[in-house]
């Protein structure tokens, strides 16, 4: 962290670690299985359509074949609650 690696990072290469460490008292080079702790990471909420955003895409009428692919691709993917 002293070098500006946020605590996402870091678990990442600690789950890295962890796998490896299990391997090997998996395979037998280790006698106790290790135990690698994550950091705590607070929780990012990630942005999500509005309702009036969600029909302006439905509501959207394609011109091109690509903007129809497209808006086909965004209407199949759309789930929802």
């Amino acid at each position: 962290m002293a070098k500006g690696l946020r605590p996402v990072s870091i678990n990442s290469y600690l789950t890295a670690v962890r796998a490896y460490l299990n391997w090997l008292h998996i395979e037998g080079h280790l006698k106790d299985k290790p135990r690698v702790h994550l950091l705590k990471c607070e929780d990012r909420v990630i942005a999500t359509l509005t309702p009036d955003q969600v029909q302006r895409i439905i509501r959207h009428v394609p011109k091109g074949v690509n903007d129809r692919r497209i808006h086909t691709f965004v209407l199949l993917c759309w789930t929802p609650d």
